[in-house]
């Protein structure tokens, strides 16, 4: 099971918008957390603060990230 995410990938573009400036977010899979950023602004989101908004992208991204990092 480690190999398969593992080769999963690291991020993925959203649709969702920055907070700050309006920009598509970019999904991050850390060693501990996945967490939300804006290449414009360079803000940083919890994933929590989205959940509730989560698009297509997000959800196809999560599918293949530990429970325990979200």
């Amino acid at each position: 099971m480690y190999g398969y995410f593992s080769r999963s990938p690291r991020s993925v573009q959203t649709t969702l918008p920055c907070e700050r400036c309006q920009q598509p977010l970019t999904a991050r899979r850390g060693c501990q957390q996945v967490t939300l950023h804006c290449e414009t602004c360079k803000a940083s989101f919890p994933l929590q603060q989205y959940s509730s908004r989560m698009d297509e992208a997000l959800e196809q991204f999560l599918e293949n990230v530990y429970c325990d990092r979200m």
